[in-house]
């Protein structure tokens, strides 16, 4: 079978596809560093969340903003941004995820075309692709956007419904989670010979989790 076919080559683009679909269950669009993505905007502004990566362990956690448990005891917190696009490399909608810091670049960008007074449509991202570039890593990352003229029909995509994909943990629901995690085991101190204290018991796992935060901006 030639390795050319394009049905082989189709199954191959959706398992990379699902591959990349994230903890929300839409697929996700990241952004390496140096190279260059193409996207068109379906939507008209991009929906703002708040996460909290810490607070339990495997679980990215929405914050409802209020009445929150993680929150309440001083978990960190970051905005994040999303928004359908296509994928010009593929020509697929996926979600952009993205920090307060592209999100500024894309703002003063959209700024400086509305003050060339050329076009009432360049105020509207939906209406040319953009292109984002990163570099760096950690907080010297920076972004890069550019707008690239290009035709495309938004009725031919379908994009996700990011309200429902998206929605804030209740706090009925963050408490019941945080209960559920397993206490830790105690461990009973045995005593040694002629009355001596042995060696402290120091666990083989650390108590703490890695935070992806620390290691900066991972998928953009």
């Amino acid at each position: 079978m030639s390795e050319s076919s394009p049905f082989l080559q189709a199954c191959a683009e959706w398992k990379k596809a699902e591959q990349q679909k994230s903890s929300f269950g839409f697929v996700k669009l990241g952004i390496k560093a140096g190279v260059p993505i193409r996207v068109r905007f379906l939507d008209a502004a991009p929906l703002k969340r708040v996460l909290h990566y810490e607070s339990l362990k495997g679980t990215t956690v929405i914050c409802p903003e209020h009445d929150c448990l993680f929150c309440s005891r001083g978990d960190k917190r970051v905005d994040r941004f999303f928004i359908n696009v296509v994928d010009r490399a593929d020509d697929r909608v996926k979600v952009l995820e993205f920090s307060a810091a592209l999100r500024d670049e894309m703002f003063e960008m959209v700024k400086e075309l509305a003050a060339s007074g050329e076009s009432k449509e360049l105020l509207d991202p939906r209406n040319y692709d953009l292109v984002i570039t990163r570099t760096g890593t950690g907080k010297d990352t920076r972004y890069a956007v550019a707008k690239m003229d290009g035709k495309l029909t938004a009725t031919d995509y379908k994009s996700y419904d990011l309200e429902k994909y998206l929605v804030p943990m209740n706090p009925k629901e963050m408490v019941n989670k945080q209960e559920s995690r397993p206490a830790p085991v105690e461990v009973e101190k045995p005593v040694g010979d002629f009355g001596t204290e042995p060696p402290p018991v120091v666990p083989s796992v650390p108590d703490t989790d890695e935070n992806p935060l620390d290691i900066g901006d991972l998928d953009l």
